[in-house]
């Protein structure tokens, strides 16, 4: 509606070659390039971030993005409104604190006082939502090579907590895996 489409087919038949709309879920973060929309630029400043495992059932259970290990371009597309000298100023922190081996922040507070402080960003409550101090969910890629041979392993891991009353045992869980 308002996308000046008649299908949901539509945007996709004008592609070379054409393609129909998948309607099931996606196998790999480059199969985003396919969607309407999402381009190469767009690629390269978000897909460093992000995984299409695992499928979520409530929007409780999304995944937030890792403050400490965000890039700028990242922040700079979620906080469009930070001003530049603010955008500098969490850039340097963060340079900082990298070479010391350490983290920006540790908790919701830590977020809420970066943004404000490092982005000028006033509406820190909303943007907590987004935000988290650590990383759950985690793309790992591998390739390895025998003589002419050479394989890609793709794979996506969350961590987990053990629980003995729900029989967890790992500290992680396999979410996805593919051997290319």
């Amino acid at each position: 509606r308002g996308s000046g489409f008649s299908s949901e087919n539509d945007p996709y038949q004008k592609k070379v070659p054409p393609y129909g709309a998948k309607n099931a879920p996606m196998e790999s973060v480059e199969e985003l390039k396919l969607v309407e929309g999402w381009d190469d630029d767009i690629h390269a400043v978000f897909s460093p971030y992000i995984t299409i495992f695992p499928f979520y059932r409530q929007k409780s259970d999304f995944t937030k993005v890792n403050i400490n290990s965000a890039g700028r371009e990242l922040m700079g597309c979620l906080i469009p409104e930070a001003k530049e000298n603010c955008n500098d100023k969490f850039l340097q922190k963060f340079h900082t604190l990298a070479a010391d081996g350490g983290q920006l922040v540790d908790d919701s507070k830590g977020i809420s006082n970066l943004l404000k402080d490092s982005f000028c960003y006033e509406g820190t409550k909303g943007a907590q939502k987004w935000f988290s101090a650590h990383s759950t969910v985690f793309r790992i890629e591998a390739t390895g090579q025998v003589g002419q041979q050479e394989k890609k392993l793709s794979a996506v891991i969350q961590r987990v907590m053990p629980d003995k009353a729900k029989k967890i045992t790992d500290p992680y869980k396999i979410l996805y895996w593919r051997l290319m």
